[in-house]
């Protein structure tokens, strides 16, 4: 009779247990943004709450976490699969009792999400401790615009197998309206691939960005941020941002692109060189001048 009643008190336990990690872990998503230009980098944070009051460890011994993403194509009804059925953000990941995870992940680095349509995504997170698998409760809605070109370019890069030959490469500066802001952005790729897409900043008063090829096949582009602030950003011919230099428009003159004609140098003239901390600080992606 004992141990009957031993054996009952255990499986209750071991139920009440179950239950308690079931209703104790919990999953979130979320974005910086809702609405993405083709071949941008979509980022997505997750996070993950342990308040079992133990530790859970995600890896061979099992649990991953699972994104159920779905495109508009057919009224929300096809699903986007993962390049890889392996992938498991989780993998690897140890949460110990009472432990938040905060996991950043480039969606479109594990599935294709190049098509211009609207897309669902809901997260599920699955552990063999746990009596079911626990999802975000609401799914997190985002869309992807194929923009609108302004205008494109051609230039020369040296082949990296063969330095004597040269290949073509271009780049494209982009429109792409964004709820109600528009938005430049410039994209580097060839007929093949697309190698890298950035947004330059947002369309102030109609000023399209200024941009130009070094002699080094490096890309400068020019934009203006606010009505006095302008950025000179640099690219690698491969699109990788190399440098970014913030300038003020003075009393009589706003900043624009030079280049020197016999050494294929590009600067900036006219412009006055603002300081980070002194002149202007960042807020995100965006620039707010101090000293107007």
């Amino acid at each position: 009779m004992l141990n009957k009643c031993l054996k009952l008190l255990i499986f209750v336990y071991c139920l009440t247990f179950s239950q308690s990690l079931y209703s104790q872990v919990q999953i979130a998503i979320d974005m910086d943004q809702v609405k993405y230009i083709q071949h941008e980098a979509i980022d997505l944070t997750m996070h993950v709450i342990n308040d079992t009051g133990s530790q859970l460890s995600f890896g061979k011994s099992g649990g991953k976490i699972e994104f159920l993403i779905l495109s508009e194509i057919n009224n929300f009804s096809t699903k986007v699969d993962p390049y890889k059925e392996s992938f498991n953000p989780a993998y690897g990941l140890t949460l110990g009792a009472g432990e938040t995870k905060k996991m950043g992940i480039r969606l479109n680095k594990h599935y294709d999400l190049g098509k211009a349509v609207r897309y669902r995504i809901i997260a599920r997170i699955s552990h063999p401790r746990l009596q079911n698998a626990i999802q975000t409760n609401t799914p997190l809605n985002f869309e992807v615009s194929p923009g609108q070109l302004i205008e494109s370019r051609s230039f020369g890069v040296a082949d990296v197998l063969d330095p004597q030959k040269i290949i073509t490469r271009k780049y494209s500066i982009l429109g792409f309206h964004e709820n109600r802001n528009s938005v430049y952005c410039i994209k580097f790729h060839d007929d093949k691939w697309i190698y890298a897409l950035h947004r330059l900043g947002p369309k102030v008063r109609g000023v399209p960005p200024r941009h130009d090829v070094d002699s080094f096949s490096n890309i400068h582009t020019l934009t203006q941020l606010e009505p006095k602030v302008f950025s000179h950003v640099i690219f690698s011919p491969d699109g990788k941002k190399q440098q970014e230099l913030i300038y003020r428009a003075s009393f009589d003159n706003v900043p624009r692109l030079h280049r020197d004609t016999d050494l294929g140098k590009i600067s900036v003239r006219d412009g006055l060189k603002a300081v980070e901390g002194i002149d202007y600080i960042k807020q995100g992606n965006k620039v707010k001048l101090l000293n107007k």
